[in-house]
């Protein structure tokens, strides 16, 4: 099953000339890497595409959830459920863009080897797609309806607070 990929523009919504990009995968991934000794070592949210030839998932991207701050995924990060979507849906701050990730699948591991890595056994690092990325073009300020997304409007409004406070 191939996803799509959708991109809203939320030109001011996180700070000017920032925006917000969505996108839909078909699984993620959040692993808890763990070394020989048992040690957690990091965290990592892995997002998938399914490949219908070899009928496995593919990395599609991933990304480190902060490796030095905490112990355990920011909650902003974590993947959380939507029922009324029937899928799950993961959304946090990288750099200045809003980046948001929906799948119909998530799954928690914890291992004592990197998923990733071991993926590049059908997929190379560098026929990845990766996430997309924010849009050249900037757009008047949109608001994030907190009914549609809950959580990237949290975020949003948190950042504003945030940007407020420093002024």
């Amino acid at each position: 099953m191939l996803t799509g990929l959708w991109i809203l523009l939320l030109g001011g919504a996180i700070g000017s000339g920032s925006a917000a990009v969505a996108e839909q995968v078909d699984l993620i991934e959040l692993n808890h890497f763990h070394d020989a000794e048992g040690e957690h070592r990091f965290d990592q949210l892995i997002f998938y595409r399914w490949h219908p030839r070899t009928r496995t998932y593919h990395v599609h991207a991933w990304r480190l959830i902060n490796p030095e701050k905490r112990p355990s995924p920011s909650p902003s990060m974590r993947p959380v459920a939507r029922f009324g979507r029937s899928g799950y849906e993961c959304c946090w701050h990288d750099g200045d863009l809003l980046r948001h990730v929906w799948a119909p699948a998530m799954r928690e591991t914890w291992t004592q080897y990197d998923p990733e890595r071991v993926n590049t056994a059908h997929l190379p690092k560098e026929l990845r797609s990766d996430l997309a990325r924010a849009p050249a073009i900037q757009r008047k300020s949109l608001e994030v309806p907190a009914e549609a997304s809950p959580q990237a409007a949290r975020l949003t409004q948190g950042r504003r607070e945030e940007r407020n406070l420093r002024r």
